[in-house]
């Protein structure tokens, strides 16, 4: 055993003493053997079995040399990994006091399991509990259990003996401190009153109660929370009971649906309740908030039914859940948390003032539309494991962007995002840039994995995907894999088949080129008029890197779509763009006086047109939509950067664009002079008198 114990054994002294006790008296009875079992933690569960497993009396005269028995400890899982498979859970009963002015919780939870196979060692979960009599019901026995901690909260129960295959119900009391930083069950001060919380993503739910804390792990939950008289509580099901008992008031929730843990969630206080219009099909929405914050929430109060309505009809589908809180949260990490049926927000992300500027307004219907489109990809259908988060975060970024352009149109947050599309770009040419979708090898691959290249590099990903195969057959193909196993888990190869069957063409090949490698295409793209008639589009694609393009061993499956004109309409068509080099024949009917190389700004990669085909972009630059103009200068700027183009070409695009009206596209003007200002020697830029 080793001198020190680690902090997470020190979690564990209550279960610890109170197995001492009870064995001490066995202990004693079982002569030299049980006194030296008694002195090793790890030999704890062995000692109720001693009279099973008595060695037999030595013959008389026998020397009694035999070493002490000691038990192995149990394989503890990595806690990178999933646990092992043995064991499932199927429900969970919670209860838990709560006290936001105290510095402690406590609690209970009878988890329901199936074990697949007969096991003594239960695998899940724990992190800075006091456990207290962890015991299972198996057959027809009851047994103690005996804790053994591992690292980031891994803990393994043993049983004395091992428990048949079949169901089994857990039982354990816990408790635990109520802290300040915002990460599992946390207390947060706002205008002289205390308030609790939560937020269990990714794997913070064992800091509020033992449990199986991994996605693909789901089951219901039934939940009541114990509360001081005067504060209300709220959970991920409706309120269902309220009953006062001496100075606490117990709040019961209905069952959930099968949940991850991740998605369980609370909120304890003296809140403000701000019911909200309906959606059109009844749900009942309401907004939450501290003390003082009421008069903030008439935007979020506004939105949210119109926003769950447009979500209902793209996915073809009922709302996953039987209610709808949003909660605003003084002191929260993440920007929000799409927590079923009770999704927290940092206030700043969903209370509005009524004098807010529009891109303020666009901010907040963002966020709300991509933690609602959560409520069905994520929450109804859940990633297997974090190496697939990018399934729950692209998505529901992609698909806000198009939800928010439909409820608001007036607030341009389309054009917003290809902001946000060149955030990623820039992520996503350097060196050290990761694949959308990769292997977790440890926590921190958990915890890197919410970044711009999940999110919006998915989310462009996608919006290539659909502007290729078009928006029906992508929807449907969404709404298969939804239907296909609700309230369960799925994979990327999962939804991948589904677009495939949808769309009728090999989806899962082109994606994969994108999702599992890092980095994205510059394609070189000229028009070539030389032949007469239609013309033809030359196209070469190199990675990407901002000291330059390099050579591409495996070139991307590129759906190269380009817009142009064609008599008196426009012309849009994909090219399936997979080679190092390739030339297209175009469709027209005679060779373009200009061609938008990335139609709608939907691909993923950068492009540098020939000398003569900017010219001609930027001689019409009402020709392309303000999001393509943004992604133009942006994109120029890359350009000089690498050294694949020149300071002045940047210079004359900016000269060209400049005459808007369009406020997003002024400010890719004003930035691409500050980058240009940059480039300019201090002594060669020019001096302004002051007055």
């Amino acid at each position: 055993m080793k001198a020190r114990r680690t902090a997470e054994e020190r979690d564990f002294p209550t279960a610890a003493a109170r197995h001492g006790r009870r064995r001490d008296a066995r202990a004693r009875r079982g002569g030299a053997h049980g006194r030296a079992l008694f002195a090793l933690l790890t030999a704890l569960a062995a000692l109720s079995s001693a009279c099973a497993s008595a060695p037999p009396t030595p013959p008389p005269g026998a020397a009694d040399v035999s070493p002490p028995i000691v038990e192995a400890p149990p394989v503890m899982p990595a806690p990178e990994r999933p646990l092992t498979d043995v064991v499932r859970p199927t429900r969970y009963t919670l209860s838990l006091d709560v006290d936001p002015c105290a510095d402690r919780f406590r609690g209970t939870v009878t988890i329901e399991l199936t074990l697949a196979a007969a096991t003594r060692d239960l695998a899940l979960n724990a992190r800075g509990l006091r456990l207290e009599r962890p015991r299972i019901r198996a057959g027809a026995l009851e047994h103690s259990l005996v804790p053994f901690p591992g690292d980031h909260g891994v803990l393994v129960l043993r049983a004395p003996t091992p428990l048949p295959a079949g169901p089994a119900v857990l039982e354990i009391g816990f408790e635990g401190d109520l802290g300040e930083a915002p990460v599992g069950l946390y207390k947060v001060a706002d205008g002289g009153a205390w308030y609790a919380f939560t937020q269990f993503e990714a794997m913070d739910a064992r800091r509020a109660f033992p449990c199986f804390d991994q996605p693909d792990l789901k089951a219901p939950f039934a939940i009541t929370l114990r509360v001081p008289r005067g504060m209300t509580a709220f959970s991920n099901g409706r309120e269902v009971a309220r009953e006062d008992v001496g100075e606490l008031t117990a709040f019961t929730f209905a069952e959930t649906p099968p949940l991850s843990t991740y998605l369980v969630a609370f909120a304890v206080g003296d809140l403000v309740v701000r019911p909200a219009p309906p959606s059109a099909a009844g749900l009942p929405i309401r907004v939450v908030t501290t003390r003082d914050k009421a008069g903030l929430t008439d935007y979020a109060a506004a939105q949210t039914a119109p926003v769950v309505d447009a979500l209902v009809a793209w996915f073809g589908t009922a709302f996953p859940f039987e209610k709808l809180d949003l909660v605003a949260v003084p002191n929260f990490a993440a920007g929000a948390m799409e927590n079923a049926g009770l999704v927290t927000f940092r206030e700043e992300a969903l209370l509005v003032a009524p004098d807010a500027p529009v891109a303020r307004r666009g901010r907040v219907l963002i966020t709300l539309a991509h933690e609602l489109a959560h409520m069905w990809f994520g929450d109804l259908v859940t990633m297997a494991w974090w190496d697939d988060i990018w399934l729950n975060e692209a998505f529901a970024t992609w698909l806000s962007w198009k939800i928010a352009a439909e409820v608001a149109p007036e607030l341009a947050t389309d054009v917003r995002s290809a902001g946000w599309r060149a955030w990623a770009m820039d992520a996503d040419a350097r060196e050290s840039a990761r694949a959308i979708r990769q292997p977790i090898a440890s926590l921190g691959d958990i915890r890197n994995a919410f970044d711009a290249i999940t999110y919006v590099k998915g989310a462009n990903v996608l919006g290539m995907l659909e502007r290729w195969l078009g928006a029906e057959p992508v929807r449907r193909g969404v709404q298969a894999y939804l239907a296909a196993r609700p309230y369960g888990v799925g994979t990327t190869d999962d939804l991948l088949a589904a677009l495939d069957a949808a769309a009728q063409r090999d989806v899962t090949a082109v994606a994969s080129s994108w999702l599992d490698r890092p980095g994205s295409p510059l394609v070189d793209a000229t028009l070539d008029c030389s032949g007469g008639g239609s013309g033809a589009l030359k196209l070469r694609q190199r990675r990407y890197f901002a000291d330059g393009p390099r050579p591409v061993e495996t070139p991307w499956r590129v759906p190269f779509c380009v817009r142009y004109p064609d008599g008196p309409g426009i012309a849009r068509e994909c090219l399936p763009f997979d080679t190092v080099e390739a030339t297209f024949p175009l469709a027209g009917a005679r060779c373009p006086a200009w061609l938008v190389p990335n139609d709608a700004v939907r691909g993923f990669y950068r492009v540098r047109l020939a000398d003569r085909d900017l010219d001609a972009l930027l001689a019409a630059p009402e020709v392309l939509e303000p999001r393509e103009q943004i992604a133009l200068l942006g994109e120029l700027e890359d350009l000089v950067i690498a050294g694949e183009q020149t300071p002045e070409r940047l210079a004359q695009a900016l000269t060209r664009l400049a005459p808007t009206r369009n406020a997003e596209v002024l400010g890719a003007v004003g930035t691409g002079l500050g980058f240009l200002r940059r480039l300019t020697p201090p002594a060669a830029r020019p001096r302004f008198a002051r007055y």
